[in-house]
């Protein structure tokens, strides 16, 4: 009995030995950066470099100290959790994404689509009419960090973002709804029922949310006082005629 106790005991250390000099995923380090890099796109990252562990862990729906390991660099950071993430990023990272297996000279159909808010029995719906599309660098929407998938372009017409956005621009729009959150100075493709589409900055003044322009002469209005506002996402890009 004591050469088998041994005899097992001795295997067992050798199995836990070599588990421990196993050499580490070569991508782990590569993970993490492409996962670093995406949450500071997304503005999750403190002034003093501290993460914000609770947004990031809520927008992937993990425990918030598996997120705070795969960012500091504590334990592996497998390849079936890197799947998981980026199904869980509601579109804005492709499956691959975080080993860096993308195709950067691919082309993606970006639709042009025009919005607008229907109402009716007291509620309001969104609905979204596709006029065309452009073709946009997978790299690019990438950099962009935005989903083919949720990407829309849409047309600017009129006088009230100018001179940043003028008439008949295009923007490249990130309709995640990550992307549909408010962040103040940022602007954003928004729809009305009477007014259909509108692209304004947005702005947060005592605790309330302003569509602004950026041309003292245009609208300004609440998007949170009762009147039916749907954002459309964040705009990204923009194209227009020299």
């Amino acid at each position: 009995m004591f050469l088998l106790s041994t005899s097992f005991d001795v295997r067992r250390l050798i199995e836990c030995t070599m588990a421990k000099t196993r050499a580490p995923d070569p991508l782990n380090d590569f993970r993490r950066s492409a996962l670093q890099k995406f949450c500071e796109s997304k503005d999750w990252k403190h002034p003093n470099g501290r993460w914000k562990n609770a947004e990031i862990a809520k927008f992937f729906g993990r425990p918030s100290q598996q997120i705070t390991n795969l960012l500091t660099g504590v334990g592996s950071f497998g390849g079936h959790i890197a799947r998981e993430l980026e199904g869980a990023s509601h579109g804005e990272l492709s499956m691959g994404e975080l080993d860096g297996l993308t195709d950067d000279t691919a082309f993606e159909d970006v639709p042009r689509i025009d919005v607008r808010l229907a109402g009716g029995d007291g509620a309001i719906a969104g609905y979204e009419e596709v006029i065309g599309s452009l073709k946009f660098a997978g790299g690019f929407l990438r950099d962009m960090r935005v989903s083919p998938s949720k990407a829309r372009i849409v047309s600017v017409r009129g006088h009230s973002m100018h001179p940043t956005v003028p008439d008949g621009s295009v923007l490249l729009i990130n309709t995640a709804e990550a992307a549909k959150e408010p962040v103040h100075g940022q602007i954003f493709a928004l729809a009305r029922p009477h007014e259909g589409l509108s692209v304004k900055r947005l702005k947060q003044e005592d605790g309330y949310w302003f569509a602004t322009s950026d041309n003292p002469a245009g609208p300004r209005f609440r998007i949170d006082d009762g009147e039916p506002v749907k954002i459309i996402g964040r705009a990204l890009w923009m194209g227009t005629v020299l």
